[in-house]
């Protein structure tokens, strides 16, 4: 029996890791403890310093898992928010077009442009016919400012 826990606990880690790599790029912090912790378990039956039992094993693994995802979670955590927000350059900065409605501030407007209905938003009131530019887009939306025709 000690060598089909050891043996388990190390294939389900590895396939567990496989899984993780392949699948989510290792964006899942937990399944990738899961699968770490495992294979530390395994080999530890493997070379006599956990007893062979699988309510041992699972109970090692779930505290391993624990441990891992906490001294994991802080520098992963700090390597995601790493990136910040940044605007990313766009060809439709700049696009210029007349208000079919006016545009209220809190209020939903939509332009369509290039086959997509675009949301419109704006820091001010706008009457009707007021020609406005492009100064930012975000998905699905311009922000803009009135200009002159």
């Amino acid at each position: 029996m000690l060598q089909e826990t050891a043996s388990m606990m190390i294939v389900i880690g590895i396939l567990l890791l496989l899984i993780e790599a392949v699948a989510f790029g290792f964006s899942l912090v937990i399944l990738a403890a899961v699968g770490l912790a495992s294979i530390i378990v395994g080999v530890s039956i493997k070379f006599q310093l956990l007893p062979d039992s699988l309510g041992t094993a699972l109970g090692f693994t779930a505290i391993l898992t624990a441990v891992i995802t906490a001294i994991a979670w802080r520098p992963l955590k700090k390597l995601g928010g790493s990136a910040g927000l940044q605007s990313v350059p766009s060809d439709l900065v700049g696009y210029k077009f007349k208000l079919e409605h006016a545009l209220v501030a809190d209020r939903p407007y939509t332009h369509r442009y290039s086959g997509i209905n675009w949301s419109v938003e704006s820091a001010t009131d706008l009457d009707t016919d007021t020609w406005v530019e492009v100064i930012g887009v975000e998905v699905g939306m311009f922000r803009v400012l009135p200009v002159a025709p």
